[in-house]
């Protein structure tokens, strides 16, 4: 009973531990995907496509990711995000590369 009892609470703390990590990734998705799209003036159609690129990055980042990968996984965050992006929105880019560099190389 005793070894029930304790494997009902370590799947409950996994459980929780992961949860509670899947939400962290969503919050900081969201506030990078805030920044951005108020810099930019996206649109609410690309502005949910950069939240989903950023949740992708935080769950990534939550891996500890070698050096190597996280290198990989910026190069392509930041190809996605220019790739959607307008003519002028791509000037906006440019004229805020410091907030672009912030989100996408950290």
């Amino acid at each position: 009973m005793k070894k029930l009892i304790a494997v009902i609470a370590l799947f409950f703390a996994f459980t929780i531990g992961a949860f509670a990590q899947e939400s962290n990734a969503e919050t900081l998705a969201k506030k990078d995907a805030t920044e951005l799209t108020s810099v930019l003036k996206l649109n609410n159609e690309v502005s949910d496509r950069v939240y989903q690129i950023f949740i992708t990055k935080h769950k990534t980042l939550a891996l500890n990711p070698s050096e190597d990968d996280k290198k990989v996984l910026f190069k392509n965050i930041r190809k996605e995000i220019k790739d959607m992006l307008t003519h002028e929105q791509l000037v906006l880019l440019e004229n805020n590369s410091k907030v672009f560099n912030n989100l996408t190389l950290k």
